[in-house]
Protein backbone atom coordinates (compact mmCIF):
# COMPACT_ATOMS: atom_id res chain seq x y z
CA UNK A 1 0.00 0.00 0.00
CA UNK A 2 2.76 2.54 0.56
CA UNK A 3 5.19 1.64 -2.06
CA UNK A 4 2.06 1.98 -4.28
CA UNK A 5 1.03 5.49 -2.50
CA UNK A 6 4.94 6.68 -3.29
CA UNK A 7 4.30 5.74 -6.45
CA UNK A 8 1.62 8.11 -7.69
CA UNK A 9 3.06 10.30 -6.01
CA UNK A 10 6.13 10.21 -7.67
CA UNK A 11 3.38 10.52 -11.00
CA UNK A 12 2.29 13.62 -9.81
CA UNK A 13 5.77 14.99 -9.05
CA UNK A 14 6.52 14.39 -12.25
CA UNK A 15 3.29 16.33 -14.29
CA UNK A 16 4.30 19.73 -16.34
CA UNK A 17 1.96 22.04 -15.01
CA UNK A 18 1.71 25.70 -14.72
CA UNK A 19 0.08 28.66 -12.39
CA UNK A 20 -1.96 27.66 -10.47
CA UNK A 21 -1.42 24.21 -11.28
CA UNK A 22 1.46 24.18 -9.13
CA UNK A 23 -0.03 25.31 -6.32
CA UNK A 24 -2.33 22.21 -6.27
CA UNK A 25 0.33 20.06 -7.25
CA UNK A 26 2.16 20.88 -4.19
CA UNK A 27 -0.56 20.28 -1.78
CA UNK A 28 -1.61 16.83 -3.33
CA UNK A 29 2.22 15.77 -2.84
CA UNK A 30 2.42 17.32 0.67
CA UNK A 31 -1.11 15.58 1.58
CA UNK A 32 0.51 12.24 0.08
CA UNK A 33 3.59 12.58 2.52
CA UNK A 34 1.39 12.96 5.85
CA UNK A 35 -0.80 9.84 4.56
CA UNK A 36 2.28 7.91 3.61
CA UNK A 37 3.88 8.96 6.98
CA UNK A 38 0.83 7.72 8.68
CA UNK A 39 0.85 4.69 7.25
CA UNK A 40 4.60 4.04 8.19
CA UNK A 41 3.92 4.59 11.89
CA UNK A 42 0.59 2.22 11.68
CA UNK A 43 2.42 -0.23 9.85
CA UNK A 44 5.65 0.18 12.51
CA UNK A 45 2.79 -0.47 15.50
CA UNK A 46 1.06 -3.34 13.23
CA UNK A 47 4.59 -4.85 13.58
CA UNK A 48 4.93 -3.99 17.02
CA UNK A 49 2.04 -5.62 18.09
CA UNK A 50 2.76 -8.76 16.41
CA UNK A 51 5.91 -9.05 18.45
CA UNK A 52 4.13 -8.35 21.56
CA UNK A 53 1.39 -11.01 20.83
CA UNK A 54 4.56 -13.32 19.79
CA UNK A 55 6.19 -12.60 23.16
CA UNK A 56 2.69 -12.62 25.38
CA UNK A 57 1.66 -16.51 23.47
CA UNK A 58 5.66 -17.33 24.54
CA UNK A 59 4.80 -16.39 28.16
CA UNK A 60 1.45 -18.24 28.41
CA UNK A 61 3.51 -21.17 27.28
CA UNK A 62 6.17 -20.70 29.36
CA UNK A 63 3.20 -20.26 32.05
CA UNK A 64 1.31 -23.35 31.44
CA UNK A 65 4.64 -25.78 31.29
CA UNK A 66 4.93 -24.26 34.78
CA UNK A 67 1.79 -25.26 36.09
CA UNK A 68 1.64 -28.82 33.80
CA UNK A 69 4.76 -29.57 35.52
CA UNK A 70 3.76 -28.72 39.13
CA UNK A 71 0.24 -30.90 38.59
CA UNK A 72 1.82 -33.69 37.35
CA UNK A 73 4.85 -33.45 40.31
CA UNK A 74 1.68 -32.87 43.01
CA UNK A 75 3.69 -29.29 44.45
CA UNK A 76 3.30 -25.58 43.63
CA UNK A 77 4.06 -23.86 40.60
CA UNK A 78 7.43 -21.63 41.14
CA UNK A 79 6.92 -18.06 41.21
CA UNK A 80 8.87 -16.20 39.38
CA UNK A 81 10.99 -14.76 42.08
CA UNK A 82 11.77 -18.42 42.77
CA UNK A 83 12.98 -18.84 39.26
CA UNK A 84 14.68 -15.55 38.96
CA UNK A 85 16.75 -16.70 42.29
CA UNK A 86 17.81 -19.82 41.49
CA UNK A 87 19.87 -18.62 38.65
CA UNK A 88 23.68 -17.28 39.39
CA UNK A 89 24.31 -14.43 38.91
CA UNK A 90 27.18 -12.93 36.49
CA UNK A 91 29.33 -12.23 39.51
CA UNK A 92 28.78 -15.38 41.14
CA UNK A 93 30.32 -16.99 38.10
CA UNK A 94 33.35 -15.72 38.06
CA UNK A 95 34.08 -15.64 41.66
CA UNK A 96 33.10 -19.87 41.81
CA UNK A 97 34.72 -20.26 38.54
CA UNK A 98 37.94 -18.30 40.66
CA UNK A 99 37.61 -20.66 43.60
CA UNK A 100 37.38 -24.21 41.19
CA UNK A 101 40.79 -23.29 39.38
CA UNK A 102 42.05 -22.20 42.30
CA UNK A 103 41.20 -25.32 44.50
CA UNK A 104 42.17 -27.41 41.23
CA UNK A 105 45.77 -26.37 41.53
CA UNK A 106 45.99 -26.91 45.25
CA UNK A 107 44.98 -30.37 45.25
CA UNK A 108 46.98 -30.92 42.29
CA UNK A 109 50.18 -29.55 44.44
CA UNK A 110 49.06 -31.63 47.50
CA UNK A 111 48.70 -35.11 45.34
CA UNK A 112 52.17 -34.46 44.71
CA UNK A 113 53.56 -35.37 47.83
CA UNK A 114 50.44 -36.78 49.36
CA UNK A 115 50.09 -40.76 50.01
CA UNK A 116 46.30 -42.58 50.90
CA UNK A 117 45.90 -46.14 52.31
CA UNK A 118 42.74 -48.07 52.52
CA UNK A 119 42.04 -50.30 55.76
CA UNK A 120 39.03 -51.67 53.88
CA UNK A 121 40.59 -55.13 53.70
CA UNK A 122 42.54 -55.12 57.07
CA UNK A 123 40.89 -56.93 60.03
CA UNK A 124 38.04 -55.92 62.50
CA UNK A 125 40.15 -55.69 65.42
CA UNK A 126 42.94 -53.67 63.14
CA UNK A 127 40.33 -51.15 62.09
CA UNK A 128 39.03 -50.38 65.37
CA UNK A 129 42.58 -50.10 66.79
CA UNK A 130 43.10 -47.48 64.13
CA UNK A 131 40.23 -45.67 64.77
CA UNK A 132 40.83 -45.57 68.33
CA UNK A 133 44.81 -44.12 67.90
CA UNK A 134 45.78 -40.73 67.53
CA UNK A 135 46.89 -39.40 64.22
CA UNK A 136 50.33 -38.57 65.74
CA UNK A 137 50.91 -42.12 67.11
CA UNK A 138 49.67 -43.20 63.74
CA UNK A 139 52.62 -41.60 62.12
CA UNK A 140 55.05 -42.85 65.15
CA UNK A 141 53.41 -46.13 63.42
CA UNK A 142 53.88 -46.00 59.60
CA UNK A 143 57.44 -44.32 60.66
CA UNK A 144 58.86 -47.29 62.13
CA UNK A 145 57.14 -50.03 60.18
CA UNK A 146 59.05 -48.13 57.16
CA UNK A 147 62.37 -47.41 58.91
CA UNK A 148 62.01 -51.68 59.18
CA UNK A 149 61.11 -52.46 55.91
CA UNK A 150 63.18 -49.97 53.82
CA UNK A 151 66.27 -50.81 54.70
CA UNK A 152 69.22 -49.74 52.62
CA UNK A 153 67.14 -46.73 50.78
CA UNK A 154 67.08 -43.12 51.50
CA UNK A 155 65.18 -41.82 54.40
CA UNK A 156 61.78 -41.56 54.35
CA UNK A 157 60.19 -38.45 55.81
CA UNK A 158 56.53 -38.76 57.10
CA UNK A 159 55.25 -34.86 57.62
CA UNK A 160 51.57 -35.29 58.72
CA UNK A 161 49.10 -38.31 59.24
CA UNK A 162 45.16 -37.63 58.47
CA UNK A 163 42.49 -40.18 59.40
CA UNK A 164 39.52 -39.84 57.08
CA UNK A 165 36.12 -42.04 57.86
CA UNK A 166 35.74 -44.86 57.43
CA UNK A 167 38.93 -46.36 56.37
CA UNK A 168 41.43 -43.99 54.59
CA UNK A 169 45.10 -42.68 56.14
CA UNK A 170 45.78 -39.76 54.13
CA UNK A 171 50.37 -39.65 54.41
CA UNK A 172 51.73 -36.28 53.80
CA UNK A 173 55.94 -36.20 53.09
CA UNK A 174 57.81 -33.33 52.66
CA UNK A 175 59.01 -33.91 49.19
CA UNK A 176 57.87 -36.15 45.76
CA UNK A 177 60.56 -38.24 46.25
CA UNK A 178 59.42 -39.14 49.52
CA UNK A 179 55.82 -40.63 47.99
CA UNK A 180 57.26 -41.74 45.01
CA UNK A 181 59.58 -44.00 47.53
CA UNK A 182 56.18 -44.92 49.84
CA UNK A 183 54.79 -46.21 46.87
CA UNK A 184 56.95 -49.29 45.84
CA UNK A 185 56.37 -50.65 49.77
CA UNK A 186 54.33 -53.44 49.94
CA UNK A 187 52.01 -52.15 52.37
CA UNK A 188 49.54 -55.30 52.72
CA UNK A 189 52.75 -56.82 54.46
CA UNK A 190 53.94 -54.30 56.90
CA UNK A 191 50.70 -52.79 57.81
CA UNK A 192 48.22 -55.16 58.73
CA UNK A 193 46.07 -55.66 55.24
CA UNK A 194 46.56 -51.84 54.37
CA UNK A 195 46.05 -51.09 50.53
CA UNK A 196 47.41 -48.07 48.38
CA UNK A 197 44.56 -46.37 46.56
CA UNK A 198 45.82 -45.03 43.35
CA UNK A 199 44.59 -41.77 42.19
CA UNK A 200 41.17 -41.72 40.38
CA UNK A 201 40.54 -39.64 37.09
CA UNK A 202 37.08 -40.25 35.85
CA UNK A 203 36.00 -39.16 32.57
CA UNK A 204 32.73 -39.92 30.89
CA UNK A 205 31.49 -41.26 27.41
CA UNK A 206 27.93 -40.89 26.27
CA UNK A 207 26.79 -42.88 23.54
CA UNK A 208 29.52 -45.88 23.66
CA UNK A 209 28.16 -49.47 22.23
CA UNK A 210 27.43 -51.87 24.31
CA UNK A 211 27.81 -54.70 22.05
CA UNK A 212 31.57 -53.56 21.57
CA UNK A 213 32.42 -52.93 24.61
CA UNK A 214 31.48 -55.94 27.63
CA UNK A 215 31.58 -54.16 30.87
CA UNK A 216 30.94 -56.86 32.53
CA UNK A 217 34.50 -58.50 31.38
CA UNK A 218 36.68 -55.68 32.94
CA UNK A 219 40.33 -57.15 32.05
CA UNK A 220 39.00 -57.62 28.20
CA UNK A 221 37.35 -53.73 28.41
CA UNK A 222 40.24 -52.23 29.64
CA UNK A 223 42.47 -53.99 26.98
CA UNK A 224 40.48 -52.91 24.29
CA UNK A 225 40.24 -49.54 25.18
CA UNK A 226 44.12 -49.16 26.20
CA UNK A 227 44.73 -50.85 22.81
CA UNK A 228 43.00 -48.71 20.31
CA UNK A 229 43.62 -45.56 22.48
CA UNK A 230 47.36 -45.95 23.08
CA UNK A 231 46.51 -45.79 27.18
CA UNK A 232 48.23 -48.03 29.65
CA UNK A 233 47.01 -46.11 33.25
CA UNK A 234 42.96 -47.54 33.27
CA UNK A 235 42.12 -48.68 36.06
CA UNK A 236 38.32 -49.87 36.08
CA UNK A 237 35.54 -48.95 33.42
CA UNK A 238 31.72 -48.81 34.61
CA UNK A 239 28.49 -47.62 33.68
CA UNK A 240 27.63 -43.89 34.61
CA UNK A 241 23.85 -45.29 35.99
CA UNK A 242 23.35 -48.53 38.20
CA UNK A 243 19.65 -47.95 37.31
CA UNK A 244 19.55 -47.18 33.79
CA UNK A 245 16.33 -45.43 32.63
CA UNK A 246 16.08 -48.11 29.18
CA UNK A 247 18.07 -51.24 30.06
CA UNK A 248 17.43 -52.60 26.44
CA UNK A 249 19.20 -49.28 24.59
CA UNK A 250 21.65 -50.61 22.02
CA UNK A 251 23.96 -47.62 23.67
CA UNK A 252 24.82 -45.91 27.03
CA UNK A 253 27.15 -43.90 28.87
CA UNK A 254 30.01 -45.34 30.77
CA UNK A 255 32.78 -43.76 33.16
CA UNK A 256 36.69 -44.88 32.39
CA UNK A 257 38.64 -44.07 35.42
CA UNK A 258 42.44 -43.54 35.04
CA UNK A 259 45.22 -43.56 37.85
CA UNK A 260 46.65 -40.62 35.35
CA UNK A 261 45.75 -37.17 35.06
CA UNK A 262 47.83 -36.63 31.82
CA UNK A 263 46.11 -39.44 30.25
CA UNK A 264 42.83 -38.52 31.05
CA UNK A 265 43.15 -34.85 29.96
CA UNK A 266 44.30 -36.23 26.93
CA UNK A 267 40.75 -38.25 26.28
CA UNK A 268 38.90 -34.97 27.26
CA UNK A 269 40.89 -32.79 24.43
CA UNK A 270 40.93 -35.74 21.55
CA UNK A 271 38.18 -38.21 22.60
CA UNK A 272 38.49 -41.90 23.03
CA UNK A 273 37.85 -44.50 20.36
CA UNK A 274 35.72 -47.61 20.51
CA UNK A 275 35.53 -49.69 17.35
CA UNK A 276 37.37 -46.98 15.59
CA UNK A 277 35.08 -44.97 16.41
CA UNK A 278 36.19 -41.45 18.46
CA UNK A 279 33.41 -40.98 21.30
CA UNK A 280 33.92 -37.52 22.91
CA UNK A 281 34.75 -37.43 26.29
CA UNK A 282 33.73 -35.10 29.38
CA UNK A 283 35.29 -34.61 32.43
CA UNK A 284 33.63 -36.73 35.44
CA UNK A 285 32.13 -34.68 38.26
CA UNK A 286 30.64 -36.67 40.88
CA UNK A 287 30.62 -33.76 43.66
CA UNK A 288 28.54 -31.76 41.85
CA UNK A 289 25.95 -34.57 42.58
CA UNK A 290 23.41 -33.80 45.35
CA UNK A 291 24.19 -35.37 48.62
CA UNK A 292 22.15 -35.67 51.28
CA UNK A 293 22.81 -37.28 54.43
CA UNK A 294 20.25 -39.54 55.98
CA UNK A 295 21.50 -39.07 59.67
CA UNK A 296 21.61 -35.75 59.62
CA UNK A 297 19.25 -34.62 56.95
CA UNK A 298 22.16 -32.30 56.20
CA UNK A 299 23.65 -31.81 52.08
CA UNK A 300 27.48 -32.85 51.05
CA UNK A 301 28.24 -35.60 52.87
CA UNK A 302 26.68 -39.01 53.71
CA UNK A 303 25.82 -41.53 56.96
CA UNK A 304 29.05 -43.08 56.97
CA UNK A 305 30.81 -39.69 57.77
CA UNK A 306 28.96 -37.95 59.59
CA UNK A 307 29.63 -36.96 63.17
CA UNK A 308 26.37 -34.77 63.64
CA UNK A 309 23.38 -35.21 65.93
CA UNK A 310 20.90 -37.36 64.18
CA UNK A 311 17.89 -36.07 62.89
CA UNK A 312 14.72 -37.19 62.17
CA UNK A 313 14.03 -36.84 58.03
CA UNK A 314 10.15 -36.21 59.17
CA UNK A 315 9.61 -34.49 62.25
CA UNK A 316 13.29 -33.32 62.75
CA UNK A 317 13.38 -34.66 66.16
CA UNK A 318 16.86 -36.18 67.57
CA UNK A 319 15.77 -40.15 66.43
CA UNK A 320 16.42 -42.09 63.59
CA UNK A 321 13.36 -41.54 60.77
CA UNK A 322 12.74 -45.30 60.71
CA UNK A 323 11.42 -45.16 64.22
CA UNK A 324 9.42 -41.86 64.02
CA UNK A 325 5.42 -42.17 64.99
CA UNK A 326 4.35 -38.78 64.47
CA UNK A 327 2.44 -37.79 61.30
CA UNK A 328 3.00 -34.26 61.66
CA UNK A 329 5.93 -33.09 59.26
CA UNK A 330 8.72 -30.43 59.90
CA UNK A 331 11.70 -30.42 57.73
CA UNK A 332 15.46 -30.39 60.11
CA UNK A 333 16.46 -28.18 57.72
CA UNK A 334 14.26 -25.33 57.28
CA UNK A 335 11.41 -25.86 59.72
CA UNK A 336 9.00 -25.52 57.44
CA UNK A 337 5.68 -28.38 57.23
CA UNK A 338 7.19 -30.83 54.54
CA UNK A 339 9.89 -33.90 55.33
CA UNK A 340 13.57 -33.19 54.99
CA UNK A 341 13.73 -34.48 51.43
CA UNK A 342 11.04 -32.25 49.85
CA UNK A 343 12.18 -31.71 46.22
CA UNK A 344 10.36 -27.96 47.21
CA UNK A 345 12.54 -27.25 50.21
CA UNK A 346 13.95 -23.80 50.71
CA UNK A 347 17.72 -25.54 51.56
CA UNK A 348 17.14 -28.14 49.05
CA UNK A 349 17.09 -25.81 45.77
CA UNK A 350 20.04 -23.21 47.25
CA UNK A 351 21.80 -26.76 47.45
CA UNK A 352 20.53 -27.14 43.62
CA UNK A 353 21.69 -23.79 43.02
CA UNK A 354 25.41 -23.86 44.59
CA UNK A 355 25.66 -27.49 42.65
CA UNK A 356 24.63 -25.81 39.61
CA UNK A 357 26.88 -23.05 39.91
CA UNK A 358 29.83 -25.65 40.80
CA UNK A 359 29.35 -27.69 37.72
CA UNK A 360 29.90 -25.27 35.23
CA UNK A 361 32.72 -23.82 36.73
CA UNK A 362 35.00 -26.87 37.30
CA UNK A 363 37.66 -26.64 35.39
CA UNK A 364 36.93 -28.92 31.95
CA UNK A 365 40.59 -30.87 32.49
CA UNK A 366 42.28 -32.54 35.87
CA UNK A 367 45.31 -30.41 35.01
CA UNK A 368 44.77 -26.68 33.99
Amino acid sequence: MADALRDVQHMVAAMKVQGNNITAQTKIVEAMDKVIAKYDELEQRYLQLQEENSSKTRFENEIKEIVKEAVQGGTKPKTWAQIASSQPSRADFHIEKAKQERLQKIKNEKAKTELTLSLSSASASFQQQVTSMQEQDIAQSLQEAIKHDWKGGPEIQIRAVKKVPPHLIKIQCNTEADVAALRQIKWELIFEGATQVKGSYGVVLHGAPKKNLDLTDQPQAIRELEGSNALKSISRVAPLMRKPRNPSAPTHSIVIFFDNAEEADRCISEGVVIQSRIHQAVRYIPQCQTTQCFRCQGYGHKAATCTRTIKCGKCSKDHETKTCTTDTLQCANCNEPHAAWHPDCPRKMKERQRLTLRQVTIPETFLC
